[in-house]
């Protein structure tokens, strides 16, 4: 028998999809307590972030295919902003943080060539172990070349986290990880959302002025390109009056003005 709390939680969950626009699923590990009340209170007016039992959420939700991106430590998110909007929000409310051993890279970790500062001993050992390529120039522990000790989604060893964090290198994030969205009956992954808006900014401006071109060419006419083809169109009219010396209003004064010149040319060789 489902207790009487349980079903009052899935009705609040099926009332807040029907309310909100977009639901989101998050993943929420190891975020600190604190940090999650932080980000519930700084968020608050944007959307509300909702933590319950897997099972409960997945009831809500019923057949929506989003439920199957429910798995464990998930959090949910309701909000009227869409998708795009809410991905770039919560990846933008991420901060840097060191590595304890165990989690898996979110991006390429890399150690970069240089200087490490640290004078020699134990250090240099520490970084060849985790295989980093070290040596000890001018009294100081270099690293010989820049050096991926993780690729993306690759387990962090305790060793390397050590190390990382001795080198002041925080590969982690702590924030909300948007797994998925759901909205207008349709899911969206979190890598189709994470999109760089100067990228498709400089696209849309690329594919106007192709198609802008193309009409262009082919004096295809609409609100775009009338004024710059009637333009074209004024200019080789007068210039071809110009060619036969056909005098109109657009022309007189060019043609005046010619005649004028060559009058003073042929004065000046005649004197």
């Amino acid at each position: 028998m489902v207790s009487e709390w349980k079903k009052n939680e899935i009705k609040e969950l099926k009332k807040l999809l029907k309310e909100y626009k977009v639901f989101g699923v998050v993943n929420i590990d190891n975020i600190p307590a604190k940090q999650m009340q932080q980000m519930r209170s700084k968020l608050r007016n944007k959307l509300l972030i909702r933590v319950t039992r897997n099972t409960l959420m997945k009831r809500a939700l019923g057949k929506k295919d989003i439920k199957n991106y429910i798995n464990k430590n998930t959090g949910f998110i309701f909000t009227n902003m869409d998708s795009f909007r809410l991905c770039k929000l919560l990846e933008r409310g991420k901060t840097p943080a060191p590595a304890k051993g165990g989690e898996v890279a979110p991006q390429d970790i890399v150690v970069p060539k240089g200087d490490t500062g640290f004078p020699p001993g134990p250090m240099i050992g520490e970084l060849q172990k985790v295989g980093i390529p070290a040596q000890v120039e001018k009294g100081k522990i270099y690293v010989k070349k820049d050096t991926v000790v993780a690729k993306k989604e690759d387990a962090i060893s305790k060793d390397l986290a050590s190390v990382l964090t001795k080198l002041g290198i925080q590969p982690m994030e702590v924030g909300l990880n948007l797994i998925a969205t759901y909205e207008d009956d349709k899911v969206f992954l979190a890598d189709v959302l994470k999109v760089d808006d100067e990228q498709i900014k400089n696209s849309v401006i690329q594919s106007y002025n192709e198609a802008m071109n193309l009409a262009l060419y082919a004096g295809i006419t609409n609100k775009e390109t009338i004024g710059i083809l009637i333009g074209k169109a004024h200019r080789e009219a007068v210039s071809l009056a110009l060619e036969l010396n056909l005098v109109n209003k657009e022309t007189v004064r060019i043609i005046l003005s010619k005649a004028y010149k060559d009058a003073l040319t042929i004065s000046s060789k005649i004197k």
